[in-house]
């Protein structure tokens, strides 16, 4: 699923992983929201965004660039409505952390 984020031409990829018993959200592409190269224009801004979230180093995955996720087991029927909750209160999260932080240039010039 993905959430747009048009005024960054970006866009918030939330997954679930069964096999690797875990659920995600990273920054992810699609041409037609302009979302192209998310890696490396956010890497700048990688710090502040992070530092936003205060992200612990178990929540991330090497090579996905700023990205979170939950380890849990998928397969239980029990855990679908607390990963679907997860995943949108952490896209939500990563949403204004990237307001915030690409966001501060747009404030000076009011």
């Amino acid at each position: 699923w993905q959430r747009g984020l048009p005024d960054f031409a970006l866009v918030l990829s939330m997954y679930v992983a069964p096999a690797q018993n875990h659920v995600g959200v990273f920054f992810g592409r699609n041409e037609k929201f302009g979302a192209t190269e998310a890696l490396s224009r956010l890497k700048p801004f990688q710090p502040a965004i992070e530092e936003r979230l205060k992200l612990k180093p178990e929540q991330s995955c090497a090579g996905l660039g700023i990205n979170s996720l939950w380890r849990v087991n998928c397969f239980a029927e029990d855990n679908w409505p607390a990963m679907a909750d997860w995943l949108v209160t952490e896209a939500s999260r990563f949403e204004r952390a990237v307001a915030e932080v690409l966001g501060e240039g747009d404030e000076a010039d009011s």
